[in-house]
């Protein structure tokens, strides 16, 4: 067995570069044939994972966040490679959707015994995601956690990013069409998901299975700043999906226009686009998870 693990350094504001010393530890007592990389620059980690691919690796792991995990699999994809993760991110929703352990021993050990797992992926703007899709508020307050909040980890984070941007945010008005079926909307966000959560834990789409063949989407409509800071903290839980002014859907295949390029994050990364179009592959990555 031949692994190749893909290291974040930065990751969890430097959790990743600690974890090293005890991931190869832990794969060197376990006897395998194993290499680490430590990624430079964005991107690094989608080139490294397609050249361990190509050259025969049987596991390559993402060790960061949910960031990394995005690079490594968009390397990986329709390879027939196995996916393992160690979660040292900020959010780790991929991992925690999987009920894969933060602990890096744990993790590093479920790698080595654990199952396969095979699930969906979503594909959105030429790359492949795991996780989820957010469009507009979320997508802003993703890059102000990404950017502006030092030392702390998790939804916490996000909070705090949220309380940043809530004054300001100004919505746009957008049509979704959802395998066939079109909607007018002028939503505060519109999220796409695989993973039951995103931002660290937040249950933005609860019910959603990872290997079902959909994607969840929750669409909350545009509500007042203090309405939406009221409401924000059922996120945690998912009650939030019982509100009116909240819309839970599943689909395959999804296409938002909006009147103007909006802020969207995948897998936590943010970009602008105005014609997003996200489909879904039905069990098309092999994950090492519990069985």
């Amino acid at each position: 067995m031949r692994i190749q693990v893909i290291v974040n350094p930065r990751a969890g504001r430097g959790r990743g570069r600690k974890a090293i010393p005890v991931i190869e530890k832990k794969l060197r007592d376990a006897g395998v044939d194993f290499d680490i990389h430590v990624t430079r620059f964005p991107g690094d980690a989608v080139e490294v994972a397609r050249k361990a691919a190509a050259g025969g690796c049987d596991i390559v792991v993402a060790a960061g966040g949910d960031g990394t995990t995005n690079e490594v699999v968009n390397g990986i994809v329709d390879t027939g490679v196995l996916f393992g993760v160690i979660p040292c991110g900020t959010g780790n929703d991929f991992a925690i959707g999987l009920g894969i352990p933060r602990d890096v021993n744990r993790a590093c050990e479920l790698i080595l015994k654990g199952g396969v797992k095979k699930v969906d992926i979503g594909r959105v703007a030429g790359r492949y995601f795991v996780g989820s899709v957010g469009i507009g508020f979320d997508a802003t307050v993703a890059f102000e956690a990404n950017r502006s909040i030092p030392l702390l980890r998790g939804s916490v984070v996000y909070a705090i990013a949220l309380l940043k941007v809530l004054f300001t945010y100004r919505t746009k008005k957008m049509k979704i069409r959802l395998d066939g079926n079109t909607i007018h909307v002028t939503p505060l966000l519109v999220a796409v998901t695989n993973a039951p959560t995103y931002g660290g834990g937040m249950r933005i789409t609860p019910n959603a299975i990872m290997d079902d063949g959909l994607f969840d989407i929750c669409i909350v409509s545009e509500m007042r700043s203090m309405e939406a800071l009221y409401h924000f903290p059922k996120i945690f839980k998912g009650s939030h999906a019982r509100l009116k002014k909240v819309t839970m859907l599943r689909g395959r295949e999804i296409l938002v226009e909006a009147e103007e390029a909006v802020p969207f994050h995948m897998d936590g990364e943010v970009m602008t686009g105005d014609h997003l179009h996200l489909e879904l592959f039905h069990s098309a990555l092999g994950v090492i998870c519990r069985a």
